[in-house]
């Protein structure tokens, strides 16, 4: 089963998106701070990482950068109310993240994102699952 982070200090949007995951089949993990999230996945792994920029102490994009130097492999995907972020101008190591608006209309355009990155990773023979 694919295992998926979600990272939002909206609790309403983190809800959301949890159950919506849960629907389609995933494992979903959710957390409402940076430092949450971190202080977990020291010890665990996931499939994909998806992360809202505007967290407390810990902003989401600083978190993508700290989880990449545990996991350099680990597919993110940004979900964000900040009309105007682009990752790659503040951190080339963000570039290839890709960056959804909130709010979504159609949560399967963010479904089909998180596919595709799970896939790629089976693909690649990535393990990531539980423990380390």
């Amino acid at each position: 089963m694919t295992r998926v982070m979600v990272v939002d200090d909206d609790l309403s949007v983190c809800a959301t998106l949890v159950a919506f995951l849960e629907d389609c089949g995933y494992e979903v993990f959710s957390f409402n701070s940076g430092e949450g999230a971190y202080e977990w996945i020291r010890s665990n792994r996931v499939d994909v990482a998806v992360v809202d920029l505007r967290l407390p102490a810990m902003s989401g994009d600083r978190l993508i950068l700290h989880m990449r130097e545990l996991y350099p492999d680990l597919p993110c995907v940004i979900y964000t109310g900040s009309p105007d972020f682009d990752p790659g101008s503040r951190y080339v190591e963000l570039e290839d993240v890709p960056v959804f608006r909130k709010p979504l209309v159609d949560l399967t355009v963010l479904l089909d994102e998180i596919q595709a990155l799970s896939q790629e990773v089976s693909n690649h023979g990535v393990d990531h699952g539980s423990g380390r």
